[in-house]
């Protein structure tokens, strides 16, 4: 399944050499990984982390790639200082590239680029300072880790999210919130969650959600007189929390004001990792601890 014979896009017959996007592998069977990077003042941040989990992410899931850490990490480098901007939010992926569209296709390239735009806030100043909505009542939940490699960041990962968002907006909700198959707490479209409940912040154990980069940052950083606990959260102990918030490169650190239909307010704590993540962002850790690292 190589040779193109004739084409059709977007409302035209086109040259069959020019039909390059259509043989694309990765768009047929989402075989791709990818990261999402901010650029604070022109400064990657975390940039290490993300790039170790980009190429492990690649071997994870098949994707022959013979860039090294240190390649990937000068060409991101190069391409935010060739984007001119200060802030930035960086795409960087890893793609099988075809032409052939079998399931099952070794002699195809793998494929490197990245992608820089501007970018200032998810959801708004409105939403960073008021917080925002999300609902369960989407039609998807995440599947358990035997039907998905989910500590990798693949693009096949995200479909059940963006469907599910798609859901939310719809219903006039800024997110979804998503179970995990057997009907715990388990993410946003694109944020890992957190939630202040009698005293202690709560997370969801990384299983069967990617373990995100700003989610371990803010564990690693988390106030030393705070109790802390990964664990299997049910939604009726989410919706009786006192604080709830969402961690993620683009989201940063993003209050929740609604949960289906129970109103929150962002409270003190999330204001306080808030504006500790702010700092770190403007100076950032020399290196990632693992939270098991933390505790030691």
């Amino acid at each position: 399944m190589t040779d193109c014979a004739s084409a059709f896009l977007d409302g035209d017959f086109i040259d069959t050499k020019e039909a390059g996007i259509l043989q694309v592998h990765a768009l047929h069977y989402a075989s791709s990984v990818f990261e999402g990077v901010r650029a604070y003042n022109g400064r990657a941040f975390m940039l290490g982390a993300h790039v170790s989990r980009l190429l492990r992410s690649a071997e994870i899931v098949g994707l022959r790639c013979d860039l090294d850490e240190a390649r990937c990490t000068e060409t991101i480098e190069e391409t935010i200082a060739r984007s001119g901007l200060k802030d930035s939010y960086i795409r960087p992926l890893i793609f099988n590239g075809g032409p052939d569209l079998g399931v099952f296709a070794p002699t195809n390239s793998t494929r490197f680029g990245v992608l820089v735009w501007d970018w200032s806030n998810l959801f708004g100043d409105a939403g960073t300072r008021e917080g925002i909505s999300l609902t369960t009542r989407v039609p998807y939940r995440r599947p358990p880790e035997s039907c998905f490699p989910s500590e990798a960041k693949a693009s096949a990962g995200y479909l059940a999210g963006c469907i599910n968002r798609h859901h939310a907006a719809t219903a006039g909700f800024d997110d979804a919130l998503m179970l995990t198959h057997d009907g715990f707490v388990a993410e946003a479209s694109g944020a890992n969650i957190f939630a202040l409940w009698a005293g202690t912040l709560l997370t969801p154990r990384p299983k069967g959600i990617l373990n995100g980069i700003t989610r371990q940052v803010v564990i690693n950083h988390l106030p030393p007189d705070l109790c802390f606990e990964e664990r299997d959260i049910d939604p009726a102990t989410l919706k009786n929390a006192d604080e709830v918030f969402l961690t993620g490169t683009a989201y940063e650190i993003m209050p929740v004001r609604r949960i289906d239909d129970v109103a929150f307010a962002p409270g003190p704590l999330t204001r306080r990792i808030a504006e500790n993540y702010r700092s770190l962002t403007s100076s950032p850790p020399a290196r990632l601890e693992t939270p098991d690292e933390r505790a030691a």
